[in-house]
C-alpha cells in the first residue's frame, strides 16, 4: 500500500457510509445483532454506524468506532459480518464506553455495571473461564456464536465480543489454552 492510498484509505468499505443522525445503539447477545444486524449478513447492512474512526488502519477486516464504543469485524472471503465488540471500559484503548442497550433474552444488561462474578447468573454457566494475574476472558460456546466476555483484574467487565468465528472450535487454540472439555459443537 503506497503512501497516497493510506491517507485516502482506499479498499476502506466504509468511506462512503454516513453515520445516521441520533444514531440509537442495540445490541442484543442473545441473537447476536447489533442494530438487528447479525453475523453472516452482509458487511454494508452496518453503514449506519459511519466511516470508521481508525485512520491508521492498514487492513480493513476490523472495523473502530471510538466513539460510540463498537467495533465490527469483516470476514474477507465473502465480506460479511463476522461479528462485533462493546466496550464497556478500556480507559487505555482510546475507546468510549458503549453508550447503546444491550439485552439478553428481552432482558437489559447493564454492561457498565456488569461484573465478572454476576456472569453465570446473567448468561447462564460458561464453557471456559481463562484467567493470569492482568485479565479473564469467559468464553460462552452457542451455536452458531461465540462469546467472550473480558474482565480485568477487579472482575469489572470490559469488552464483551460477539463473533461467528469461534476461537474455542480450533484445537489447536483449546489446547493453548488448556480447555480440558470438548467443544459443545
Amino acid at each position: 500500500m503506497g503512501m497516497l492510498d493510506f491517507w485516502l484509505r482506499r479498499g476502506n468499505p466504509t468511506n462512503s457510509w454516513v453515520r445516521e443522525p441520533n444514531l440509537q445503539l442495540v445490541a442484543d447477545l442473545s441473537i447476536p445483532s447489533l442494530n438487528r444486524v447479525e453475523p453472516g449478513q452482509p458487511f454494508d447492512a452496518l453503514a449506519f454506524l459511519g466511516r470508521d474512526e481508525d485512520a491508521a488502519a492498514a487492513r480493513y477486516d476490523s472495523f473502530r468506532y471510538y466513539s460510540l464504543g463498537v467495533e465490527v469485524e469483516r470476514a474477507a472471503a465473502d465480506g460479511s459480518l463476522v461479528g462485533f465488540s462493546l466496550v464497556a471500559d478500556e480507559a487505555e484503548s482510546g475507546y468510549q464506553p458503549y453508550a447503546g442497550v444491550v439485552t439478553w433474552h428481552g432482558s437489559p444488561v447493564q454492561l457498565r455495571r456488569l461484573q465478572q462474578d454476576a456472569l453465570q447468573r446473567t448468561f447462564g454457566d460458561w464453557y471456559w473461564l481463562d484467567a493470569d494475574d492482568d485479565e479473564a476472558i469467559v468464553f460462552y460456546e452457542f451455536k452458531p456464536y461465540e462469546m467472550q466476555i473480558e474482565c480485568d483484574r477487579s472482575g469489572r467487565v470490559t469488552r464483551v465480543i460477539v463473533t461467528a468465528d469461534a476461537l474455542m472450535a480450533s484445537a489447536e487454540q483449546r489446547a493453548a489454552y488448556g480447555v480440558t472439555r470438548p467443544f459443545p459443537f
